[in-house]
């Protein structure tokens, strides 16, 4: 789970830069796809793959590497941030 707090927080420190800049709307769509994401693999490794508590902590850390990534590569698409 220490792996998906680092994610989250970096995640925060891109969401909140960007929001500063007038760019929020990257970041909110980086949540809701990431969002997305969690729904599929929690469904998928919870019960089928009998992961439990395991599956869910998982899927926490490649959510948060997911919205953390997408916004990453967005800002660096950015020339006014380059």
């Amino acid at each position: 789970m220490i792996p998906a707090m680092f994610f989250l927080g970096h995640f925060d420190l891109s969401r909140r830069f960007l929001t500063c800049l007038q760019y929020s709307q990257a970041p909110m769509i980086a949540q809701i796809l990431s969002s997305v994401v969690h729904l599929v693999l929690c469904f998928f490794w919870v019960r089928p793959s009998n992961l439990g508590v395991r599956g869910l902590g998982l899927a926490t850390m490649i959510t948060y590497f997911s919205m953390w990534l997408l916004t990453e590569v967005y800002t660096l698409c950015l020339r006014d941030v380059r």
